[in-house]
């Protein structure tokens, strides 16, 4: 089995446990299961071809990087997790996607259309999710009269998590349960949650961690698991564990050149993906 690949029947236990616990039905029928197992498959093969191209030098996928989510500005959208192929590996993209911004001043999504084609970067505190988890949580403004809540009204409830005013409700219960969690236990990585008493939010494999893309330059953007993150963020948690998506292109030729010459360039070698599969990145820094 490649390295950090997991076997299907335990993501889908995994998987289906999840959606009892927090939801209370399973949504993984055939289908969902004979995609994960696709999935499982690209990643393996995936990992084996980039171990033969660039052998010790690919970080493996379950690499954890801790991180400071005050140093993030940007998230991507529409995110890499959405296309591609497998989510149990990690990926190289050339193009401009970690340069194309968008309008600060300009709230997102609702001043934006969502035409899913090209990819720009989003500033996280434009976002309205971010907006309106400053008014709940931090100025104790309810659910109800946030920009999130009425946006999720006025779309019809364009989300897999729910499709309705009662289970959008659910949901902000289980955000707030969340936020209490990460308030009081810190953020635990899902290995963590997996055998600990914490029973907000059941732990499940390193590929369900907080996802980020690294830009040319070695700067941090946000992919998915953004509540997770945003919570994490307005209580100045720091470090939290995050895994490596996408790495532009020119970024990872500057991992790989900054290795093999030895070149002490410390914007590469202070930078929490170098070096890519040091043991160390897989442990919290206080315990390495």
């Amino acid at each position: 089995m490649a390295r950090g690949i997991p076997g299907r029947d335990s993501v889908v236990t995994c998987y289906r446990h999840k959606r009892v616990r927090q939801w209370g039905w399973i949504v993984l029928g055939p289908i969902d299961a004979a995609r994960i197992g696709f999935e499982l498959g690209y990643a393996r093969w995936h990992e084996y071809r980039m171990k033969q191209r660039y052998g010790e030098a690919w970080p493996d996928p379950r690499q954890l990087l801790y991180v400071d989510p005050a140093e993030f500005d940007f998230k991507i959208d529409p995110f890499f997790f959405g296309e591609v192929p497998s989510r149990f590996s990690t990926y190289v993209r050339p193009g401009d996607w970690d340069r194309d911004s968008v309008d600060p001043t300009r709230t997102f999504p609702s001043d934006y259309p969502r035409d899913g084609t090209e990819k720009r970067l989003v500033p996280i505190e434009s976002m309205d999710r971010y907006q309106s988890f400053i008014d709940h949580f931090t100025n104790g403004v309810p659910w109800r009269d946030t920009a999130l809540y009425h946006r999720r009204i006025d779309e019809g409830f364009q989300t897999r998590r729910y499709d309705s005013e009662e289970g959008m409700l659910e949901h902000f219960e289980r955000l707030d349960r969340l936020y209490e969690s990460l308030k009081t236990d810190g953020y635990l990585t899902q290995e963590e949650l997996a055998t600990s008493t914490v029973d907000t939010l059941r732990g499940m494999g390193w590929w369900h961690e907080i996802i980020v893309n690294i830009g040319r330059d070695g700067e941090l953007v946000l992919d998915d698991g953004r509540n997770r993150f945003l919570l994490a963020k307005i209580l100045g948690l720091n470090p939290i564990p995050v895994r490596v998506l996408v790495r532009h292109e020119t970024w990872f030729t500057s991992l790989l050149e900054t290795r093999q010459t030895g070149i002490d360039d410390r914007v590469i070698t202070t930078h929490p993906d170098y070096p890519t599969h040091d043991e160390t990145q897989h442990s919290h820094p206080d315990t390495a």
